[in-house]
């Protein structure tokens, strides 16, 4: 008789490697270069009432897109390694959203919409 058993493998959490900020407090545009490691990059978050445009410099991310009850709608491959793929994708405002890191040190310009406030970012648990 063989037993099977299930174990939870918890997927590999990605690292912020380095965030060079280009903007200043009180700019309209608030522009980020963010280098990150493989793997599932923090928690499902939207911008409050800030659009937003990734750009995938260097490396490889799926997004993942959310409706407001957390179900996974859509996946979206950036990636500088794929021709086929989108190099860029606009997240509209109060989406909720979270990367998934294809190979390690993909490098992300993040373009954020309107001048940064408190709360602007806001973590969704699952």
């Amino acid at each position: 008789m063989i037993i099977a058993s299930l174990l939870l493998i918890p997927p590999i959490m990605s690292k912020l490697l380095n965030r060079e900020i280009f903007h200043k407090d009180g700019d309209i545009l608030n522009v980020m270069s963010l280098t990150f490691s493989k793997g599932l990059c923090g928690m499902p978050h939207f911008n409050k009432d800030r659009d937003e445009v990734l750009f995938v410099e260097k490396g490889a991310l799926q997004l993942l897109l959310f409706d407001g009850e957390l179900n996974e709608i859509e996946r979206i491959e950036l990636s500088r390694l794929d021709s086929d793929c989108k190099l860029w994708f606009r997240i509209p405002k109060n989406t909720i959203h979270q990367f998934d890191i294809l190979v390690d040190n993909t490098v992300v310009i993040e373009v954020l919409g309107g001048e940064f406030f408190s709360g602007a970012c806001v973590n969704v648990q699952l």
